[in-house]
């Protein structure tokens, strides 16, 4: 006759080992570090990818404003470095708007203005660490105006292009080559304290994207970031 308890002893389920705990942490480890690699690229991507059709819906509503109402309509997008102040400064390369400096005349027609530049709405911010890249744009400081901007009661130096009264782009014009008249560009990156531009983060094909836009307003936007270097000539992707 078999002893119970020898049987019940033999029938005990026999625990994880020392080695094979170990195992199983540094596999979940190795996971853990793979998918917050992804993670981080997947949200770099989604800024950029959100940013795009934000700032074609901003074109879109310049050029309809400028044909409707038959003035100059402007996208903006805020670039003054010289303003310290916190606000202003977390909408640097990020905060976006249609402005124009048309006036209601003493009958109430809408006309062509001589003031400074205002929003005609609250304007839109891009993504967390998704910022105008001027260089890839394309854009100088002579393409800066001064324009008046919520938070703000002095105008503020402002990247712009400008619609004429027909919804045609005439500002600015990229030099050289025959093809799209001006180039919108962001690109993914963080901004340090006291610095004037962002930093770029690791480079991958994800981090930059935008659009070319035509004489006539219409935009074309980009598949691969080579598209547009191929268009500007611009021999980096940095901000500077």
């Amino acid at each position: 006759m078999k002893n119970p308890s020898i049987s019940l002893f033999r029938n005990k389920p026999r625990g994880f080992t020392l080695i094979e705990l170990i195992a199983v942490i540094m596999v979940i480890a190795i996971l853990m570090g793979i998918g917050a690699t992804t993670l981080k690229n997947v949200t770099t991507a989604k800024g950029v990818n959100t940013g795009v059709p934000i700032a074609e819906s901003i074109f879109s509503e310049a050029r309809s404003l400028a044909k409707g109402r038959g003035v100059d309509a402007y996208v903006i997008i805020y670039a003054d470095t010289s303003d310290n102040d916190a606000d202003m400064t977390e909408k640097l390369y990020r905060y976006m708007g249609v402005a124009t400096n048309a006036e209601y005349d003493a009958n109430g027609n809408l006309t062509e203005g001589s003031g400074t530049l205002r929003l005609t709405s609250r304007g839109s911010m891009l993504p967390t660490k998704t910022f105008l890249n001027a260089n890839l744009s394309g854009l100088t400081d002579a393409d800066k105006m001064p324009v008046l901007i919520p938070g703000s009661s002095d105008p503020k130096e402002c990247y712009v292009y400008r619609f004429n009264s027909e919804g045609i782009l005439v500002e600015p014009t990229l030099s050289g080559a025959n093809g799209p008249q001006a180039l919108f560009v962001i690109q993914s990156g963080v901004m340090t304290p006291g610095s004037d531009f962002p930093k770029e983060l690791p480079k991958n094909e994800k981090d930059v994207g935008g659009f070319a836009v035509w004489r006539s307003g219409q935009t074309s936007v980009f598949r691969h970031p080579d598209q547009i270097l191929d268009i500007n000539g611009a021999v980096d992707a940095s901000f500077e």
